[in-house]
């Protein structure tokens, strides 16, 4: 009898505790959502495009960061984020946030995974700049273009690929000599991931690959 009731209330415990990890989550997710909305107001508040869509851009950061939140709400696992699931999420929103009248489209190929928060946060991060860069730089003087996303799980490692069918990327490229903050956060939260990033022109527009592994703990 006492085994059963320390059982009991050790169950009791760890539901408690589960729930208060998900409202924790909840509200983290709803103070960005607040920061998001301060940021939109402030966009308002200014006629210059070039400012309006630093804002944003910025936005769309703190959006990657929240979308991990939700979705850790959402599911029934409340420590790690399945990639399939939050790139199907993320992907329309960056795009639609800022083509403006261009008409891009996109396609995902993902394959499911599930990744910690302390990855599944720079790895949006990332997403999101590598397909910000490609909205904004990809198709210069065109109406439209297209841009794929694609993820796959191999031997313990996670590819991402994001690539395009617009200009390509200019004579002598590369992530470190940007000074922008889009390539500036790539390349260190690449690092943060223990990381690998190639880049290219492919037969068709820009590529981008990155690879990282997913950890004992995240498999």
């Amino acid at each position: 009898t006492t085994d059963k009731g320390n059982e009991q209330r050790l169950r009791q415990s760890l539901q408690e505790k589960e729930v208060l990890l998900k409202e924790v989550h909840h509200r983290v997710k709803n103070n960005l959502q607040v920061i998001s909305s301060l940021l939109f107001l402030q966009k308002d508040c200014v006629s210059d495009p070039v400012i309006q869509g630093m804002f944003e851009e910025s936005r769309n950061r703190i959006a990657s960061m929240a979308l991990v939140h939700e979705e850790l709400y959402r599911s029934g696992d409340l420590a790690r984020v399945d990639i399939k699931e939050y790139l199907e999420r993320l992907a329309p929103k960056i795009v639609q946030s800022l083509r403006g009248n261009k008409s891009i489209g996109f396609a995902l190929s993902l394959t499911e995974c599930r990744v910690t928060v302390d990855k599944a946060i720079p790895f949006g991060l990332i997403v999101n700049e590598l397909v910000t860069n490609a909205v904004k730089h990809g198709f210069v003087g065109r109406d439209s273009g297209n841009i794929r996303v694609t993820v796959d799980l191999e031997d313990g490692l996670v590819r991402l690929m994001v690539e395009d069918d617009g200009v390509g990327l200019p004579e002598g490229f590369h992530p470190d000599m940007v000074k922008s903050l889009g390539m500036q956060l790539v390349v260190q939260l690449t690092r943060q991931l223990r990381g690998s990033l190639t880049f290219g022109s492919g037969s068709e527009g820009a590529i981008f690959r990155l690879t990282f592994p997913l950890g004992d703990q995240d498999a």
